[in-house]
């Protein structure tokens, strides 16, 4: 589908440090003929006049976080509402960088498909092919199995000592884990499998996943602003605190002051901003 023919929305809250992403395809957009698209200006204005009123109504009920709206060709919305750091009064804008969790799989997924592509794996690859000793029970697990979250591998993992900055020790600690299901039996949601495959983007191409992302995938798709948690290239200042009201003082912390680790690569620990994510898409 090409961009006159699309609707497409990307929201980035700041509430709990974490970005959400909802791309939506219009319907009718999709039935109507490129001509008819090309008249769609003035039922933009009406749409644009109406999302930045109901922007303007939630801000004022404490919603908090950046909004891009775009339609076809047409930005409707680019905002900041709120403030990425309160006690700072830093606003909130378009270039505000929030940690996206685990939108980062898509990311990583990509970085998968592209090696296949170049013929440096193939998705129906079993995993002891790339990681060596495989345990018996795991042997059947393909790398496809780890894209779709059925390879039977537990939802998260707890990397310990020297696993937090080791592929070969995290690698062989998630891999000692339990199955909870048999590899292709059915579907449950796994980090496991995305940090797995983060460490086997690694292994095949002798890179940081870091550095392999930033150059294959982020940089390529013009996101010269995005990074990862810890990421020295980062403007501290572009980067939102997290809240929650779990907690006293309702700051959980910066997202460049965060744990970033073994635990957390391949599922998540992108940070971006709401410009970037239209960009890549």
């Amino acid at each position: 589908m090409n961009a006159v023919n699309r609707s497409v929305t990307l929201a980035t809250f700041a509430a709990l440090s974490a970005c959400g992403v909802l791309s939506a395809r219009s319907s009718d957009a999709q039935q109507d003929p490129p001509s008819a698209q090309r008249h769609a200006p003035p039922a933009n204005a009406s749409l644009r006049q109406q999302l930045d009123d109901y922007v303007s109504r939630i801000s004022a009920f404490g919603f908090s976080g950046a909004l891009l709206v775009v339609r076809g060709d047409d930005v409707l919305v680019r905002k900041g509402c709120g403030f990425a750091d309160r006690e700072k009064r830093t606003p909130n804008t378009p270039q505000t960088l929030f940690d996206i969790g685990s939108v980062t799989k898509p990311f990583t997924a990509t970085a998968i498909v592209q090696l296949e592509s170049a013929g440096r794996l193939s998705v129906q690859d079993p995993i002891s092919k790339h990681f060596g000793s495989v345990p018996d029970d795991k042997a059947a697990i393909t790398i496809h199995h780890l894209l779709t979250h059925t390879s039977g591998l537990p939802r998260g993992v707890r990397i310990h000592g020297a696993a937090t900055e080791n592929r070969r020790e995290a690698v062989r600690q998630m891999l000692a884990l339990p199955l909870d299901f048999k590899p292709g039996e059915r579907w449950g949601y796994s980090n496991t499998g995305y940090q797995l495959l983060a460490c086997l983007i690694e292994e095949i191409t002798g890179e940081r996943f870091e550095d392999h992302m930033k150059r294959h995938v982020f940089r390529p798709a013009g996101m010269a602003h995005t990074g990862f948690i810890g990421d020295k290239e980062i403007a501290g200042e572009l980067i939102a605190v997290g809240y929650s009201p779990r907690f006293p003082r309702g700051v959980v912390g910066r997202a460049d002051q965060q744990w970033y680790h073994w635990g957390l690569r391949g599922c998540g620990g992108v940070l971006t901003s709401i410009e970037d994510l239209y960009r890549w898409e």
